[in-house]
This record gives structure tokens, sequence and C-alpha cells, in this order.
């Protein structure tokens, strides 16, 4: 269960943060995936620089997707697969003997760094199709962790990164006991992650979105089956209600419009037409006459 001293302590370390990692496990499911992309759009938008990351690309993410539900959850397309956003490097084919000398300077009016290599008498110009533009190592303020069970299941982010998640603050949310992060949310008392989301971006004041309580009302609605579990609570009822008055829009997803088949319990009302036509079908029953009595007299 999260308890208020959590919540405060979450507070805090949000708000000294400004670059934050979001990173869920593979083939994370609806829940996990409104949640963290709730969390990442929330995040954003209260001034964060976030990165949101997957060892893989979930199947929402994905242009070969067919996932209706998945589909509607905003967001999920801007899951990356590595985190790497300290070091810019440049890296090109080289020669030592095509290369003279290698030079930078700063344009004062275009406020642009330039750098420059030079090469040899006799020799050809460095081959620009083979520069590649990329970041190494990573850096962050917080990092979250949306129902990953332990640091290994996250491949390449955690392998080569230990010493980041060793100097960053780790806060796991997750609906089962973790046994990873600084901070451990243990959601298991709520209807699901997303609800328990919902009350962390609330009571830790970070501007929501109407596309991340859409993706919040969405996964809670997904698991009470439209509001008809037994299992919703006030409290429930009450999240929805917030999520909806952030501008949460509703999914309407396809559905026979029709029931499969009525149980023998539920009476079914004729309409009219099939009133009158029962009314109008008659029995006639031919009268037999009775036979005759011989009376014999003594």
């Amino acid at each position: 269960m999260i308890s208020q001293p959590q919540i405060l302590q979450v507070r805090g370390f949000l708000d000294t943060a400004q670059s934050v990692l979001v990173l869920i496990g593979p083939d994370s499911n609806l829940d996990v995936l409104a949640a963290s992309s709730a969390l990442f759009l929330s995040l954003e938008q209260s001034g964060k620089d976030v990165i949101y990351a997957s060892p893989d690309l979930p199947s929402s993410a994905s242009p070969d997707s067919s996932s209706e539900i998945d589909q509607n959850l905003i967001g999920v397309d801007r899951v990356r697969t590595e985190i790497s956003n300290k070091n810019l490097i440049i890296s090109f084919d080289y020669a030592q003997t095509a290369v003279e000398k290698v030079n930078y300077h700063i344009g004062e009016e275009t406020n642009r760094f330039y750098l420059t290599v030079a090469p040899q008498k006799g020799h050809q110009p460095l081959n620009k199709d083979t520069v590649d533009i990329g970041y190494v190592g990573a850096e962050a303020d917080l990092i979250f962790l949306i129902g990953v069970a332990d640091y290994e299941s996250l491949e390449h982010l955690y392998l080569g990164n230990e010493q980041l998640f060793t100097d960053t603050t780790v806060i796991a949310i997750n609906n089962f006991e973790a046994t990873v992060g600084d901070v451990r949310l243990n959601t298991a008392e709520s209807l699901n992650l997303s609800s328990a989301v919902a009350e962390i971006i609330r009571q830790t004041n970070l501007e929501i979105t109407g596309d991340a309580a859409t993706n919040l009302l969405l996964s809670i609605e997904e698991t009470t089956d439209s509001f008809r579990s037994l299992a919703i609570t006030p409290d429930l009822l009450e999240t929805a209600a917030w999520l909806m008055r952030q501008g949460a829009r509703r999914v309407r997803r396809a559905s026979s419009s029709m029931p499969a088949s009525v149980p023998s319990s539920v009476p079914v009302k004729p309409n009219k037409s099939q009133l009158h036509k029962s009314q109008s079908q008659v029995v006639k029953v031919k009268k037999v006459a009775k036979p005759k009595q011989n009376i014999v007299s003594g």
C-alpha cells in the first residue's frame, strides 16, 4: 500500500529533479503501458526532461500492431529502446595518413559548433556519408520503474549503465513486493497500476494532460469491465471522476449490439407486432357430434 509519507517523499524528489527516466520491461501489459505513458506525459507537461524507454518496443508502438485497445493509448509510440543522453559522439571512417588536422570553432552569429577535418594533400576529403551521430552514456536525476521486477529484465538499459542506477534515486511502482528501487511503491491494494498512478500524479501535484487522463481511465475501464465489476470501490469512482474532470475521454470499443443468447430466467417482452400476430392466431376446434345412445325398453 502507498503510504502518505511515501507520497511526500516522491513529491520531494520530483520538486528537485529535472531529468527523469520512465522505464518499463519487455512485454508490458495494457495496465503497465497506460500507467507508464500517463506518468511520462504528465512529467513532460510539468516541464521535466523525460526519456520513456523499454528494452523492446511495445506491440502498440509498432506500425504492425493490430491491438485495438493498445492503439488507443497515447504516447506509447514515443517509447525508445535506449537511454543514452549524455555525451554527443560523432564517428566516421578514418585513415590516419589521410588527415592533416582537426580543429573546431564556434560561430558568433549563428551560435553553432563547427568541427573541421582537413585532409592531407593528395587525399580525398573524408566521406560525409560515413558520419554517424549519437549519444553515449546516460544521465538522470530520477528514475521511475513501472512494473519492473528486477534490473536484469531491463537488459541493455541497465547493463552498462549500472552506475547510473546506483547514483540516481530509483522509484519502483509495482503491484507486487519489489526487490529493486530506493523507494518501493506497492499498489497491490489498488485495483490496478493505473488507478494508483492516477493518485500519485494527483497527490504529487504533477500537471496531468487530457491524453494522460484518457490512458489511465481506459485501463481502469478495461480492468472493471466498464465499471460493471463488483470490485469497484468509492475511492476508485472518485479517481475516475477526477480523471474525467482533467479531460479524460472514454474510449468506445466495438461490441456486438445484441447478446448472443438470453438466459431462460429473464422474461422477454414481445413487441407490438409479435403480440398482434399471436392474438390473431385463433385455433379453431371442430365440434364432434356426440353418438346417439340406443334406449332399450324392457
